[in-house]
């Protein structure tokens, strides 16, 4: 009901604005921004959350101190909280990249991998491959290996490209 092109939530604020309403589900233009909007959605409540204990864990007294030194809040900001958020911050982006390379119930639910396959991704398509129309379960085991892969694959790179500027103290 959001994207509904005639009395939708989010067409109703477009129109406000003074633009054209838009087809979200329909369009190849605007299928994947729905389904992006709708997983960043989903997946807020909990970097938000994780975000926030991450910051609460911070000790004050690095800010009491910075702030007798004459640190601005930038500086404490960029000295203080962003190394020390550092081990949560990655966390938050090794997770978010594995449900991003998983997403299926908002493409299931919204669009169905269309329009034309615009918001078709690889777990999507082995969905389709196994229990779709005529099944061709060998294919799709072999894309869900090759998703597992490319995910241990990314979680390495991160690990050691990211790795590096974690701070754990």
């Amino acid at each position: 009901w959001m994207y509904n092109p005639a009395t939708g939530y989010v067409n109703h604020w477009i129109g406000l604005l003074g633009f054209e309403s838009v087809n979200w589900l329909t369009s190849k233009d605007w299928a994947l921004v729905a389904v992006t909007f709708a997983v960043v959605w989903r997946q807020l409540g909990f970097n938000v959350i994780i975000a926030l204990a991450g910051v609460q864990n911070i000790d004050s007294t690095y800010y009491e101190a910075a702030k007798v030194d004459g640190a601005n809040l930038w500086h404490r900001v960029r000295h203080i909280t962003l190394p020390l958020l550092s081990p949560t911050l990655f966390f938050l982006v090794i997770i978010n990249v594995i449900n991003s390379l998983q997403t299926f119930g908002e493409i299931n639910i919204l669009t169905d991998g269309g329009p034309g396959q615009a918001t078709t991704n690889m777990i999507y398509a082995i969905y389709v491959d196994a229990f779709v129309g005529t099944p061709f379960r060998g294919y799709a085991s072999a894309q869900a290996y090759l998703l597992a892969l490319l995910i241990v694959i990314m979680s390495v790179i991160q690990f050691r490209g990211f790795g590096r500027r974690v701070h754990y103290s």
